[in-house]
């Protein structure tokens, strides 16, 4: 008998293992549900700052590639107006050298 005692006190002891498996992974699932619902919730609340932050960054981007242009505009102007001078600078030495001869140099 003492071969089935202790064949008993292995069933009973598997037995017992495996109502414990059970019940841990009965306790895991609800934690994991738990978590899932909560993560869930929480990428919920983040959409409106993801999307907010999107359009940040895509209205940063629209803004450098603005300024970028208007750097390249203003070197238009910047060099427009040096040749602006040195033509105006041209022009009032060549009316000074017209003006400064004497009125027979003129040839009509």
């Amino acid at each position: 008998m003492g071969a089935s005692d202790t064949l008993r006190e292995r069933v009973s002891f598997l037995r017992d293992s495996l109502h414990e498996s059970r019940a841990n992974t009965d306790r895991m699932v609800s934690i994991l549900g738990s978590f899932d619902h909560r993560l869930s919730a929480l990428e919920a609340a983040m959409r409106p700052a993801q999307v907010r932050t999107f359009a940040i960054r895509m209205a940063h981007g629209n803004i450098d590639k603005t300024l970028k242009s208007a750097d390249v505009i203003l070197e238009y102007f910047e060099r427009t107006r040096e040749v602006a001078h040195v033509f105006f600078t041209f022009f009032v030495l060549e009316m000074h050298f017209l003006f400064s001869l004497p009125t027979s140099s003129f040839h009509f």
